[in-house]
């Protein structure tokens, strides 16, 4: 029972995050700061070493800015990007 009742909200949480993170990746391509293509080379790399999120895998290839991703976080989350 104390399993469940700690796995529910950590489940949320955990795809409140994966869908934060669909959200990010999809300002991204609609602002001009990630490829279709390159979107897709990451997500099968993703899935090969799952290690990681997905947009960290991003900026370590280099498909992606840390500024850009920093940018899109604080539009998406409204929140202020501070220096």
């Amino acid at each position: 029972m104390i399993m469940s009742t700690v796995a529910e909200p950590v489940n949320e949480a955990i795809g409140d995050a994966v869908a934060d993170e669909v959200s990010l990746l999809r300002l991204l391509v609609a602002r001009g700061r990630l490829k279709d293509s390159d979107l897709t080379r990451a997500r099968r790399l993703h899935d090969e070493s799952p290690e990681g999120t997905l947009t960290a895998l991003m900026a370590r290839l280099g498909l992606v800015s840390e500024r850009d991703l920093a940018d899109a976080w604080s539009e998406l989350l409204a929140l202020p990007l501070l220096a």
